[in-house]
């Protein structure tokens, strides 16, 4: 039997309407990291835990949601937020309704997740669905820091010197001894950069051992690695697949990390607050240094993980040398996610992310073009999302309001509401930029750094030092105004 050739993004969506099985974007609310490809499939629908963000309404022109909950008592607001318990994607496959609305269809339901539990796999047991990803382990294995860094070792793949050690152990002077005066200490398991603590003077090290993250881990002894500072142009990821067939990834998008104009002025670094496909330019040895790294991991993930699936892996890239070092890996969907998959779908190049789930169906009637979907990713692109959070050190409540939708900044620096938008796509003008990904309403009640939402623009948001340029800055003091958040009376 001749196979079908999937070479770039018509030959992928030219199979893939082959394909009959409906395709969930499953998640806590409607705008989740798996939706990106709804446009590549004859079914997608989203399945979501409660009503969350302004933009829901939006969403469902395009796509169909289950909710689990549709409440007002869904969201954490003034009126419930000393009671509030949150609902998690694991919950959706005790409910009843949901398990029935699922068995109804004639074809195996497919499950997208941004990552799959221990609790959700163990709610999937016995159901014949198809989850993506289908294992905790990898996820549970790799987002260790610790553990990636072993992996590096083995792999002979180079990395800044780094030593562990137990957190009874930290002692600023035999650290600066061994590493160097500027280091970085990071807790193993960590999100958002929660874990991780730049070191460039010694009241770096005093303000650290005061950080509650930092003192739990001391009273538990639990490891901590620290590493030599990297003195960075930047630190960008790639994102990976691993298939039956081979290795397939993108170019290098850089990230945006520790922007102080969204995120609270406390004791840590590295928080990640987007990406920037827009400034991400590099040079043809950068790029190779980036995809043999992620080739050579890959085939390990495959040959002795039996791995298959999206992963992404972080770098730093060093200023003086342009040596690009792996820091830390991600086995799940990325914080890329959706935007990446908007774009690339924007820019004629084939969806990693719908390769992902193509593999993941273990059909045996196609065949891919490693080569030519590598050089098809390979491709530049344009773009940029940037996360808001709460910026406060206690909990706050939303006590204005914004819609989501496209804004348009004038030559006066002024911002106007232009029309209604919720995905990449919506976005025409380069003077457009999308707020969207959770907008919250009025009295929702947020805990410490806490996502708000999301805007996204075609131009890009950093400036050649990576720090966030004008166009983005009037954009976010516009968002913080508009929602007005105050502190929560306890």
């Amino acid at each position: 039997m001749k196979k079908f050739v999937i070479r770039d993004l018509k030959s992928l969506k030219d199979y893939l309407r082959r394909v009959n099985n409906p395709i969930f974007g499953v998640g806590a609310r409607p705008y989740n990291l798996t939706i990106g490809a709804y446009r590549l499939f004859n079914h997608f629908e989203i399945l979501a835990c409660k009503k969350a963000g302004k933009e829901i309404g939006l969403i469902e022109n395009k796509i169909k949601v289950s909710f689990l909950d549709e409440t007002a008592a869904a969201l954490k607001n003034l009126k419930n937020y000393k009671t509030y318990h949150a609902s998690e994607p694991a919950d959706l496959f005790k409910n009843k309704k949901i398990i029935s609305y699922l068995d109804s269809f004639k074809n195996t339901p497919v499950l997208l997740f941004f990552n799959i539990s221990s609790r959700i796999q163990k709610n999937l047991r016995g159901k014949k669905y198809i989850p993506i990803p289908n294992d905790s382990r990898m996820y549970e294995k790799y987002e260790n820091k610790i553990n990636f860094q072993k992996l590096l070792d083995a792999l002979a793949i180079p990395s800044p010197p780094y030593t562990v050690i137990k957190a009874r152990e930290l002692n600023y002077d035999q650290l600066k001894k061994s590493l160097g005066r500027h280091f970085v200490v990071q807790i193993p398991v960590s999100a958002l950069g929660s874990g991780t603590f730049f070191i460039l003077k010694k009241s770096d090290f005093t303000s650290m051992l005061g950080n509650a993250v930092i003192q739990k881990t001391i009273s538990r002894n639990s490891p901590l690695k620290v590493i030599q500072f990297i003195h960075r142009s930047c630190a960008p990821s790639l994102t990976v697949c691993v298939t039956k067939e081979g290795v397939l990834y993108t170019n290098l998008q850089k990230q945006i990390i520790d922007a102080r104009d969204v995120i609270e002025q406390e004791r840590r670094s590295g928080v990640f607050c987007g990406h920037d496909w827009s400034s991400s330019r590099f040079s043809q040895k950068i790029e190779k240094q980036a995809s043999a790294i992620a080739k050579k991991v890959g085939e390990f993930f495959k040959e002795k993980e039996s791995f298959r699936g999206i992963f992404g892996i972080d770098f730093v890239l060093e200023k003086k040398t342009n040596r690009l070092y792996p820091v830390e890996a991600n086995v799940r969907m990325l914080a890329a996610f959706p935007i990446l998959s908007m774009i690339q779908e924007d820019g004629g190049e084939p969806l990693i992310q719908g390769l992902q789930i193509l593999d993941s169906l273990n059909r045996n009637d196609y065949t891919l073009d490693i080569k030519s979907l590598n050089r098809a990713m390979a491709r530049p692109k344009t773009g940029a999302h940037l996360n808001l959070f709460t910026r406060n050190e206690c909990p706050v409540y939303v006590s204005g309001d914004i819609e989501p939708g496209i804004y348009r900044i004038d030559r006066n620096k002024k911002v106007s509401y232009v029309r209604k938008g919720v995905f990449y796509n919506d976005l025409q003008k380069n003077d457009e930029i999308l707020v969207t990904y959770g907008v919250p309403g009025l009295s929702r009640v947020f805990d410490r750094h806490k996502h708000l939402c999301t805007i996204v623009s075609r131009e890009p948001f950093l400036n050649s030092n990576d720090t966030l340029n004008a166009f983005a800055k009037i954009m976010v003091r516009y968002v913080y105004k508009k929602l007005a958040l105050k502190r929560v009376s306890r």
